[in-house]
């Protein structure tokens, strides 16, 4: 069996290439992978051992000049907009697969006219921004995403939550969609824990679904109850001015840190101090980075939203918070950077991640949902 995924742009996100790592090394599944937003046409170095037959597919927008007067020469009988289309078919017949996955449902409403063409049957993930952010910004985005569902073989959700918000946005029948968690990597495990007081993390892009000005306020009342702490923000977004100015309004520079983006190896430096690991999200799917920081053994503060509730039991392995609750979300930060003993609730953490999102699961789930 041949899968050509068709992502945004090269190396994917990490989250995909955990996906496809998993599938490669434990399936006998033939895995290609495809770019929209490459800003050359054509082969690719795959980003990872295993994957074969990369490339890039013809952009137009991002093309420059000359390739687009050598596309234009080779269909010339054909008209601009016409050919442009039979480029791109070209190159997905020439990969010859037997399905095509799209990562999100909004690259499958952007692309999905290619299977129709072709003749391909088609499968794709919905992802948190797919169901949570789109429909709100997109006119006519609602309508799309139950057309395609309508037509896809195969339809994958990251947690059941996601799952139900689908279905009720489409009414399209929850059978249809698959739960496939994602894959955390075992390399997580290895993290050289050396946890400094006080130290407190959050992972996320500066987003308003991420609802980080409530982990703000939140942080202003440990500071009026005198709790020593700093709190390190990985991530960079729209929000970035709105968080600069709450920091600064209350007086909270020697406490907050806006660190930016970073690369997992620097990750893994902020995990190997953070005592506590805090999540503040609005709105989620499952946030990948909180799976991380539990198998890295941090214990976690979280909001209660979307896939997140399916995975953390409260006081068991984890904090739970009531989404948008600045008091919830201060009352189990409190209680966690003070709490005696974290053990049980890290090893609670650690055995959930485990059983749920390893690779072999994840690659033996995908395989029988392809199986269409």
């Amino acid at each position: 069996m041949h899968i050509l995924e068709i992502l945004n742009a090269s190396p994917g996100e990490t989250f995909i290439r955990e996906h496809a790592k998993a599938i490669v090394e434990h399936t006998n599944v033939q895995l290609s992978w495809a770019y929209t937003q490459a800003q050359h046409t054509g082969s690719a170095r795959p980003p990872l051992k295993g994957l074969q037959n990369c490339f890039s597919l013809p952009n137009f927008n991002r093309m420059q000049s000359f390739r687009k007067v050598g596309f234009r020469l080779k269909y010339m009988l054909m008209h601009w907009e016409n050919a442009k289309k039979r480029a791109i078919l070209n190159a997905i017949e020439k990969a010859r697969p037997d399905i095509i996955h799209f990562q999100f449902a909004s690259t499958a409403i952007q692309w999905a006219w290619i299977t129709d063409d072709l003749q391909i049957p088609f499968t794709f993930s919905i992802r948190g921004s797919d169901i949570q952010v789109f429909p709100y910004i997109t006119d006519g985005y609602t309508d799309k995403l139950k057309a395609i569902g309508e037509k896809a073989a195969g339809i994958h959700a990251v947690c059941e939550s996601l799952k139900q918000q689908f279905c009720s946005l489409t009414h399209l029948s929850p059978k249809k969609v698959e739960v496939i968690r994602t894959v955390i990597s075992d390399e997580w495990h290895n993290v050289r824990r050396n946890p400094q007081k006080g130290y407190l993390l959050s992972v996320g892009r500066l987003h308003w679904a991420k609802g980080f000005p409530d982990l703000l306020l939140a942080a202003h009342q440990l500071l009026q109850d005198g709790i020593d702490f700093k709190l390190f923000i990985l991530g960079e977004g729209p929000e970035r001015p709105l968080l600069e100015y709450m920091i600064r309004d209350l007086g909270l520079q020697e406490r907050i840190h806006l660190e930016g983006t970073k690369s997992h190896d620097e990750i893994r430096t902020y995990f190997a101090k953070a005592q506590v690991f805090v999540i503040s999200s609005l709105q989620e799917g499952f946030p990948n980075a909180l799976a991380e920081a539990m198998m890295a053994g941090i214990p976690v503060v979280t909001t209660d939203c979307g896939g997140i509730k399916e995975i953390i039991q409260h006081r068991h392995n984890g904090y739970l918070c009531r989404s948008g609750d600045v008091q919830s979300i201060y009352e189990g930060m409190k209680s966690t950077l003070i709490a005696a003993d974290y053990n049980p609730c890290i090893n609670n953490g650690k055995e959930i991640i485990n059983r749920l999102f390893s690779e072999k699961k994840h690659a033996d789930i995908f395989t029988n949902f392809w199986k269409i």
